[in-house]
């Protein structure tokens, strides 16, 4: 499991690993390193995570450098960056699945949790971009009071997406 960033786009209330400014990320080079040294040591899966993984410039070449040296990605993103770019850089080289996580099931509940407008449209948006192009997907919520009194309609949309959806029980504190 690779924390590529604490920084994210969202501004939860309850997260703690967002960071609302980047600071002691390591560079590209320090990563690749990183990578080779595990890949040496025998890894074969790895999970991309953080804050959001997609706020990284350089991605697109961690990414690729991983999946070239045969390690099988999952992805964790918050979904709301998933375009255009993303969906080319997945498509050439699939990750096992990407998993997003899902506040709430309108722009509504997004907001209250997230801090963001139309939080819900641009993940709506990314996770039918997912779906449109083949890219195993899965959607995760979490405990918190919002989200628990949304969760019929979450578990509609992941219905209404034919996705499967989980949980994580682990809020930790900010």
């Amino acid at each position: 499991e690779f924390e590529l960033t604490g920084f994210c786009n969202l501004k939860c209330r309850m997260c703690y690993v967002r960071e609302d400014v980047r600071k002691h990320e390591l560079n590209t080079q320090e990563w690749l390193n990183i990578f080779n040294d595990a890949v040496k040591e025998g890894m074969l899966f790895a999970l991309l995570t953080g804050g959001e993984i997609f706020t990284r410039n350089d991605f697109e070449v961690l990414y690729n450098y991983l999946y070239d040296l045969g390690v099988r990605i999952t992805l964790f993103t918050n979904g709301a960056l998933i375009n255009e770019k993303t969906i080319q850089i997945l498509t050439k080289r699939p990750p096992e699945y990407v998993a997003v996580s899902l506040y709430g099931a309108s722009n509504d509940v997004y907001e209250r949790v997230t801090g963001v407008n139309n939080g819900f449209t641009a993940v709506n948006k990314g996770i039918d971009l997912l779906i449109q192009n083949n890219i195993n997907l899965t959607l995760r919520t979490i405990p918190i009071k919002i989200i628990y009194d949304d969760l019929d309609n979450i578990i509609n949309y992941a219905k209404s997406k034919n996705l499967f959806m989980g949980y994580s029980l682990y809020v930790g504190p900010r």
